[in-house]
């Protein structure tokens, strides 16, 4: 069928963004700065998703491509930063970790349930532009708190993999 080989295709290329984001993590330098930069670009990938979505479906693919590489990209750093700075206690390390990811992966469980009601009332592009803005203000709090009021570091050069 047509249909399943088209969209068997659109998983293998979203899987091969992510692998090309994880790489550019590993291969690069991001200042966490760069990060707000990173999730602007990502709104306006999101709202011209949106935008592009009732146009032409290839263009669409195209945005949400880079919609993962750069989602990608804020991970890596993101999770970087968690290791080196925000944990410091070794001893309590794996306990930290799991606790964030398990955190993590309740509030994206939620957010995905919150997100699907969206998508059934104003249509799914809308639902992402809205959760992209929303996600965008929370994380610019978000480093406004941990980052600037903390005193870290914000303008050192992360690599995943030193």
């Amino acid at each position: 069928d047509l249909k399943t080989n088209i969209l068997g295709f659109i998983q293998i290329i979203i899987v091969g963004a992510f692998v090309f984001g994880n790489y550019i993590v590993s291969k690069t330098k991001i200042k966490q700065e760069k990060i707000l930069k990173l999730i602007i670009l990502d709104v306006v990938i999101i709202l011209l998703l949106n935008f592009f979505d009732k146009k032409s479906i290839y263009t669409g693919i195209i945005f949400f491509i880079l919609h993962v590489i750069i989602n990608t990209i804020i991970l890596g750093v993101n999770i970087s930063y968690l290791h080196s700075d925000i944990i410091k206690d070794d001893a309590n390390r794996n306990t930290s970790i799991s606790t964030f990811n398990f955190l993590n992966s309740c509030i994206v469980g939620i957010l995905l349930i919150i997100q699907g009601i969206f998508s059934d009332k104003i249509g799914m592009t809308n639902t992402w532009s809205l959760f992209s803005v929303i996600g965008a203000v929370l994380y610019i709090i978000m480093f406004n708190r941990i980052f600037i009021k903390k005193g870290l570091d914000v303008t050192r050069e992360e690599g995943m993999y030193e």
